[in-house]
Order: structure tokens, then C-alpha cells, then sequence
């Protein structure tokens, strides 16, 4: 969607305000966190495919639920099987995200 299979993107002008925060914590790719959800963006540099940026996208997130969770890897990579979903941004940029209520569970364990 978004009109990005046809090189013919849907955008439109906007005027908007953004907050970064620089945090001490260093990320590989870069981290996408709103009111709902946590995403890690990965692309297809270096001539790589879309299912390798796919790849990285997830085993980022999993990762940072690795460490931030307390989790093992192969709990955080389950999760992110089970409740990850993906958006392709287009045909090099993929987003692995999660739902933040998912993690809001696991703060309560």
C-alpha cells in the first residue's frame, strides 16, 4: 500500500512537530516508539534482499526486548514470532513492531 509498489508514493504536505530523544544506549538500526507501538527499521543496503532487512528488523527488536525485558533470546525472538508484525515501507524498507501492551505484560511478570 501507501502507493509505494509503483514507485508512485502517496504523500502529501504537512506541517509537524517531532520529539528526539538522544539516549545512551546504542541501537544497530534505527527505533521508532509512539503511544502504541515500538518498531526497529531495517533496509536492503549493500545489496541486500528484502527479506534480509525483514530479518534484521526483527532480530533488532528482539534484541532490545532481550535486554530492556530481562528475557532470553529465544523467549524474546517467540514473541516476536507470535505478536511482531512487519510493514514493508517499500521494496527496501522493512519495520518489525510490536504492540506495546504486549510488553506492558511483561513488566508485570
Amino acid at each position: 500500500g501507501d502507493g509505494e509498489i509503483s514507485g508512485t508514493a502517496v504523500e502529501m504536505p504537512a506541517e509537524v512537530k517531532i520529539k528526539v530523544d538522544v539516549k545512551d544506549e546504542p541501537l544497530g538500526w534505527p527505533m521508532i516508539e509512539n503511544k502504541d507501538e515500538v518498531m526497529f527499521v531495517s533496509t536492503t543496503r549493500n545489496g541486500a534482499s528484502l527479506e534480509n532487512a525483514i530479518r534484521t528488523a526483527f532480530l533488532e527488536l528482539a534484541l532490545w526486548i532481550e535486554k530492556k525485558f530481562d528475557l532470553n533470546r529465544f523467549d524474546a525472538l517467540m514473541l516476536c514470532s507470535q505478536i511482531g508484525k512487519i510493514r514493508i515501507g517499500n521494496l527496501w524498507t522493512a519495520a518489525a513492531k510490536i504492540e506495546k501492551k504486549y510488553l506492558e505484560a511483561l513488566m508485570v511478570r
